[in-house]
């Protein structure tokens, strides 16, 4: 949960970063940052406080699944409508990050559903990362900061894909520790 919490943080530092800077970052997009990305680090982080104890009681969950469902729907009308010029596979992520925390906070533990989600971010996880790898990177007359955000905008997804994939496999087969 440590790991968890710690690379939520890491990613939601990384978002808001560049949400301070975003005058100077080429293409930016509020949304696809905030609810794409920023918006699941206090969720994760929360949920791991939660299940460690460090919190008694987190509201009531339909809550949180209400607002990554309103955040899924988003990326769906900007998906249908062109909304924004974003890659349709980075929409398809985005609706899919969502759906998968509106499931993680109903806390269920549907074996298949667990194992296609896992599946799921381990092909994402490894596209985007050959993708990062691939990338020419910033334009050489940017800034240097403005590169340093290009490169973290990607280490800080890679961060919540995989404390989340963390977090699917704790609850769904927690190992106890006595």
């Amino acid at each position: 949960m440590v790991v968890i919490i710690a690379l939520s943080f890491g990613a939601w530092a990384i978002f808001a970063w560049r949400y301070m800077l975003r005058a100077k970052l080429p293409h930016y997009s509020v949304i696809s940052d905030w609810l794409g990305h920023a918006a699941h680090a206090p969720g994760m982080i929360v949920m791991a406080l939660l299940m460690i104890g460090a919190v008694p009681s987190i509201g009531p969950l339909w809550i949180y699944m209400a607002i990554y469902g309103a955040c899924a729907l988003v990326f769906f009308a900007r998906l249908l409508t062109n909304w924004e010029t974003v890659p349709r596979r980075v929409e398809l992520w985005h609706i899919f990050v969502n759906l998968s925390m509106v499931y993680m906070f109903s806390f269920a533990d549907i074996e298949l559903v667990t194992v296609i989600c896992l599946l799921l971010y381990a092909a994402m996880l490894g596209v985007d990362a050959t993708r990062m790898l691939r990338a020419p990177g910033a334009e050489p007359q940017t800034t240097s900061v403005v590169r340093l955000l290009d490169l973290l905008d990607s280490h800080g997804g890679l961060a919540l894909g995989f404390s989340m994939m963390l977090m699917l496999v704790i609850m769904q087969w927690a190992f106890p520790l006595s």
